[in-house]
């Protein structure tokens, strides 16, 4: 499984989902660098349990979205 995305450049990029969690946010020592004011430095992160990918909010000040509807 893969997670796809447009990086800070702009550039299509690919993460490849597997055991270790993915952390996205907008520092550059994240996994998955996001060039935008509402992404917390380390706003969420995605991590593979119970034998599926979760995605996690990291106490971010906006909170994360999925399709539109905020994670509880």
């Amino acid at each position: 499984m893969h997670l796809r995305y447009e990086d800070v450049q702009g550039a299509d990029k690919v993460v490849e989902l597997g055991p270790d969690p993915v952390i996205i946010g907008r520092t550059p020592e994240c996994d998955v660098t996001l060039n935008d004011e509402r992404v917390s430095r380390h706003h969420c992160e995605i991590r593979f349990w119970d034998s599926v990918h979760v995605i996690k909010d990291l106490e971010s000040h906006n909170g994360t979205l999925i399709n539109g509807v905020g994670l509880k």
